[in-house]
């Protein structure tokens, strides 16, 4: 590494060690706009196809996903988010930004525990419901962010390791709002997600 690198390093690590003593906060997000129009980006096409939809969502439902070479895949019911699905191995709840989670005894083989917090799988559940408008999607789409949202506290645990881990985990949210409805969607009738 050059001098350059190092030293960029160390003050990374100095700030996720400060973040996590609170001497330092993250950043505070601008309060977001809730009365601006909604223009969805996201359309459901006329006449297509559903089948492969729901077929992809009832597989989904049943417990079963594809992660990398591992087929079927069962997380669990709720899902075990921080446990990765290759070795069984589940991760502490340490603070994300200065959890070693290079080191497999600690997590396990991280890329196969990130895979499915990435919540793709989501998008086709959000597509099922928005097709067909059956509820059984939408309260397994409600059920699933919930239970991760109860597994993931923020800036804990693997999931908040990797910035671009979370980046990646807002593109797939971002669609599945827009096939869900937005801020017109049923997902506000639970206080949980009003705040």
């Amino acid at each position: 590494m050059t001098p350059a690198e190092v030293a960029y390093r160390v003050a990374r690590m100095l700030q996720a060690q400060a973040e996590r003593s609170g001497v330092v906060g993250p950043a505070d997000a601008p309060a977001p706009k809730l009365e601006a129009s909604f223009n969805p980006w996201v359309q459901v096409p006329p006449n297509v196809d559903v089948t492969r939809y729901l077929a992809a969502a009832d597989r989904i439902r049943d417990g079963s996903l594809d992660i990398f070479a591992l087929r079927g895949v069962d997380l669990g019911q709720p899902p075990r988010w921080n446990r990765d699905p290759k070795t069984g191995i589940e991760a502490p709840l340490a603070f994300g930004k200065t959890l070693d989670y290079r080191n497999p005894e600690i997590v396990g083989d991280i890329k196969y525990l990130w895979e499915p917090n990435r919540h793709l799988h989501f998008v086709p559940l959000a597509q099922a419901y928005a097709l067909s408008g059956n509820d059984k999607y939408f309260h397994e789409l409600a059920e699933q962010l919930d239970s991760w949202l109860h597994a993931c506290p923020h800036r804990l645990g693997p999931n908040w390791a990797s910035s671009l881990e979370a980046a990646i985990r807002l593109i797939n949210w971002s669609i599945v709002w827009q096939l869900i409805g937005g801020m017109k969607s049923r997902i506000f009738e639970s206080a949980r997600y009003r705040e």
